[in-house]
């Protein structure tokens, strides 16, 4: 293909055959066969070689005087400009987009100066009204005086090669921004284990530096414990087996303490199948493993509480049936010192029962269908002077005299009505 090195032979030279295309050869007087003759039909022929090539590249030849105007083109102009060349030769290039034509007019002034151009990109106006992208260059054909007579172009068609470059650049743009804003840690691994890049997340959680895990491989920041099941997995990458595996294992943080991680890694292949590079999103376990935890510590207590349930209710049976007995054998006793024994026993069988019941609140607190304290302003005063007066009519047959000295402006508190009674209950009943 003729791109930006197209020009084989001088400007010039192009120019002159561009120039004596329209001539026929056939008015050519006859001649004498001389050396010079020979010269000049060697040099014809070598014109109509060059003719030939120009006539039937891919690229459009074109020639343009110091006004602008297009004075020819080659016949690749109608597949490559959507014109034929009639319709342009003659004419300024009217069919440049309107956004490029000041960049390509301050170019052509250039070239009136003698300057050269490379592949120029702009976009042309076909005659269906599709816009298309093309690469122009270019030389100036200079008079021997050293004037600029006209300019050569060559414009090549880049429209699809554009396009595919632009939509490979999004994509890539695209995959910087989803890697540098993933929240997972992500890298890119060459066949050694050396990182080629990782982005922010992976930085972050790992405490380096992202020039400092660059100059590192994963092997360095493996557990050691770890990285021969690791290296197996790579291993079998590269030979085809797995396109890609999953696995958990333990990276070392920067201050040499164990995080725990799962990753994904796959296997980018070059186009014979070789492997190429390692593809691998790290996620930090450490916040599932503390879930874990405290679930199996739910669980722990659970099953705790199942059993405390159970012992309560057992308990509190044996206990109902002793208090029970008691109280029929104090009215047939008299009252000597055999029924204040019996007193004390059942005084002892009471706390018992307030045992069992303390048990069952336990064994609710940790149960799957447990109700939850019903959170609202309770007048912490009324509180304690109900819970008090209970407790002392409860023990009015004893020797316990209950006095107490509360603030006239004691606040008010967030809490669960009925179990702040029971607190302040136990606490009175014990100290009773």
């Amino acid at each position: 293909m003729v791109g930006k090195n197209v020009y084989i032979c001088s400007a010039n030279i192009i120019y002159s055959c561009m120039q004596k295309r329209h001539r026929s050869t056939h008015s050519q007087k006859p001649h004498r066969t001389t050396p010079g003759a020979i010269r000049n039909a060697g040099l014809l022929h070598e014109t109509r070689k060059l003719r030939l090539l120009i006539e039937n590249i891919h690229e459009v030849i074109m020639l343009t005087g110091s006004d602008g105007r297009i004075t020819y083109l080659s016949p690749a102009c109608q597949s490559v400009l959507g014109y034929s060349p009639e319709d342009l030769e003659g004419k300024q290039p009217w069919i440049i987009h309107c956004e490029d034509l000041p960049q390509v007019q301050a170019l052509h002034a250039k070239a009136l100066k003698g300057e050269k151009g490379s592949d120029v990109q702009y976009r042309i106006v076909t005659n269906t009204g599709q816009t298309k992208w093309v690469s122009h260059s270019w030389s100036p054909v200079l008079t021997p005086g050293g004037d600029v007579e006209s300019i050569v172009s060559v414009v090549r068609d880049i429209d699809e090669a554009k396009k595919a470059h632009d939509e490979a650049w999004e994509n890539a743009s695209q995959f910087q921004t989803t890697f540098e804003n993933a929240p997972t840690g992500i890298a890119v691994v060459g066949l050694d284990g050396a990182f080629r890049d990782v982005n922010r997340s992976l930085c972050l959680f790992l405490g380096y530096e992202k020039h400092e895990l660059l100059s590192r491989s994963f092997q360095d920041i493996t557990h050691i414990e770890d990285l021969p099941r690791n290296l197996a997995f790579v291993d079998s990458l590269k030979s085809g087996k797995l396109d890609n595996f999953k696995m958990e294992k333990r990276y070392i943080h920067k201050n040499g303490t164990e995080i725990p991680i799962v990753v994904h890694a796959s296997v980018v292949r070059s186009v014979d199948g070789s492997p190429n590079y390692f593809i691998a999103q790290v996620q930090d376990l450490r916040e599932r493993h503390q879930l874990e935890e405290e679930r199996r510590n739910v669980e722990k207590m659970q099953a705790v509480s199942r059993f405390a349930a159970a012992v309560a209710h057992d308990f509190r049976n044996l206990v109902m049936g002793i208090d029970i007995g008691i109280s029929l054998l104090k009215g047939e006793v008299p009252k000597h010192k055999t029924r204040s024994q019996l007193s004390m026993i059942q005084e002892a069988t009471s706390r018992a029962i307030a045992l069992t019941r303390k048990l069952t609140m336990f064994s609710r607190l940790f149960s799957p269908d447990a109700v939850k304290p019903e959170m609202k302003p309770v007048p912490l005063a009324k509180l304690i002077f109900d819970t008090v007066n209970f407790s002392s009519r409860t023990r009015s047959k004893t020797n316990v005299e209950v006095s107490y000295n509360l603030p006239t402006n004691l606040a008010r508190i967030d809490g669960d009505e009925t179990q702040l009674q029971e607190v302040f209950q136990n606490l009175t009943i014990n100290a009773i």
